[in-house]
């Protein structure tokens, strides 16, 4: 009896897509918003910020000491402060964000987003936010089923600060450990500092970004599409 063979077809993997979230799809800095509502919440470590403000605030200007800078401030704002406590704060920032979408959604990069969901392609968020409060506010903004990968919290001297604080070149990593590695076919930002992934990327693409980055930008990459 003759033998059939059957020609296996080679695993089709869909376009790897990457979106930042502050500054292209959420406007603001949703880390400054998570501070400054934990320290609120308690009154107290408020005035304890502005107080560490002339020391913290040059670190985070640098992106050698940017963690460094971002952990302090988060350690002040959560010190003392209990799991159930910083969830609250987070969903009721999450909540806010939803409630306001009209001014916090950058449309034409959602339009883009829903774009590719709709291609099949696979997209994953990356972030420096902290990924717990970027999948909350996603979520209730109606964007579920999609990747986030960001800055991870861990515990220390009864606060908490940034480890692995996904920023900068560091979100290359981030994303290898979750086993997304380059190249992919999109990266859209609005920030210069995420120019490890517009490298990496088949069209990279700015969203709404400063006049500082679109010159950097330009500079390394020459001309690069821009929707506003």
């Amino acid at each position: 009896m003759p033998v059939s063979h059957t020609t296996s077809m080679p695993e089709q993997h869909p376009n790897l897509v990457l979106f930042d979230f502050d500054g292209t799809l959420v406007c603001g800095d949703n880390g400054t918003r998570m501070i400054v509502a934990f320290a609120r919440s308690r009154g107290w470590p408020l005035f304890t910020l502005l107080l560490c403000t002339p020391i913290v605030l040059p670190l985070l200007l640098f992106p050698p000491t940017k963690r460094l800078g971002a952990s302090m401030y988060l350690w002040l704002s959560t010190v003392g402060m209990r799991k159930t406590q910083i969830d609250q704060c987070l969903n009721h920032l999450a909540a806010f964000t939803a409630s306001h979408a009209q001014h916090y959604r950058i449309e034409p990069a959602w339009q883009r987003l829903e774009q590719h969901l709709q291609a099949g392609d696979k997209v994953v968020i990356v972030t420096g936010c902290w990924e717990k409060m970027a999948k909350k506010t996603l979520r209730a903004m109606g964007l579920k089923g999609v990747k986030v990968i960001g800055s991870r919290k861990q515990r220390w001297l009864g606060g908490y600060i940034s480890s692995p604080h996904c920023y900068g070149k560091n979100k290359v990593r981030c994303l290898a450990s979750e086993s997304f590695t380059p190249p992919w076919t999109h990266a859209y930002t609005d920030s210069v500092s995420d120019r490890h992934l517009l490298r990496l990327a088949g069209k990279p693409v700015l969203v709404r970004p400063s006049w500082y980055s679109l010159l950097r930008i330009r500079h390394l990459f020459g001309n690069i599409e821009v929707i506003k």
